[in-house]
């Protein structure tokens, strides 16, 4: 949001955000009420990466750190954006309700959940089925910004499991 603002050149054409951080100001009694028991990325642990990020609480509450507090003329100038979420993961609630904002303020927005996947589902992409696709999914929406084509044949990634 800040390169659109700031009115770079050449302008961001798009956005990808995989498992986004959108409010910095959640706690498990707000923003994780409903996914405070999934697995991996617990409230504890995002608390803790929020304070150490944010020595100041005050400053979670900005827009650049909060992007779902941005006001509309700030989230209408967002490029075009993919959002990927984990299904089973803390930030899942705040990620879909991020991409209503950025479509109720005209951005065009494409969003995926990956059924069954945890925050730490990039991690994983040599293990599970699931993240790999993510990987590939998110190359294709580069490409396909690029105005190029992706083939995830030509790209593969490698279990760890052989």
């Amino acid at each position: 949001m800040k390169a659109a603002l700031a009115n770079v050149r050449p302008a961001p054409i798009s956005q990808l955000l995989i498992c986004p951080v959108i409010d910095s100001t959640a706690t498990a009694e707000t923003g994780w009420a409903t996914t405070k028991y999934v697995p991996w990325l617990t409230p504890g642990r995002m608390s803790w990466y929020q304070n150490l990020y944010f020595p100041r609480p005050e400053d979670k509450a900005r827009w650049d750190a909060s992007p779902c507090f941005a006001p509309r003329d700030v989230l209408a100038r967002s490029p075009r954006t993919w959002l990927a979420v984990a299904e089973v993961d803390l930030l899942t609630p705040e990620g879909l309700a991020y991409a209503a904002q950025l479509r109720d303020a005209g951005v065009e927005v494409e969003t995926e959940v990956y059924k069954g996947a945890t925050h730490s589902v990039l991690v994983l992409a040599g293990v599970h089925q699931i993240s790999r696709k993510l990987v590939h999914d998110a190359c294709a929406v580069l490409a396909r910004g690029f105005g190029s084509t992706y083939d995830p044949a030509a790209a593969p990634i490698l279990s760890q499991q052989e």
